[in-house]
């Protein structure tokens, strides 16, 4: 993983750092800090149609929508989100009603989260298991 140097975070975010600081800090992580950094840049939009190819990611679908697999807030980067059509997304059998498709993609993430190095305290911060 990369480091980055980031700018102190305001005050009310600053006693929340302090206390996850001994746990890890990357720029994975300072999103839940700074609201912008989970925005998703013009290259990590590119990424993501390269990789779905502009089609949902379940069904192959045109018209895809943006999915965060865990929190914007916590993670901006390809690996948490995915390009979901509207049914794989937000009607009642898409991810956000579906426990099922929903744990199958936080299933991936964590996978990959354990092949890149985190430990399991870290793996659980991030999908926000305490």
């Amino acid at each position: 993983m990369t480091h980055q140097t980031f700018p102190k975070p305001t005050k009310k975010g600053r006693k929340n750092l302090n206390k996850e600081r001994s746990l890890f800090i990357d720029d994975i992580l300072l999103s839940e800090y700074y609201p912008n950094i989970g925005a998703i840049s013009a290259t990590l939009y590119a990424e993501l149609e390269e990789r779905s190819g502009g089609q949902c990611e379940e069904c192959g679908a045109n018209n895809p929508e943006l999915h965060h697999i865990i929190s914007r807030r916590r993670v901006a980067h390809i690996h948490n989100i995915v390009h979901l059509c509207k049914a794989c997304h937000k009607v009642p059998d898409g991810v956000h009603g579906n426990d099922k498709l929903d744990r199958k993609y936080k299933d991936k993430y964590r996978i990959w989260c354990e092949e890149n190095g985190y430990n399991e305290k870290q793996i659980n911060y991030l999908m926000g298991v305490k």
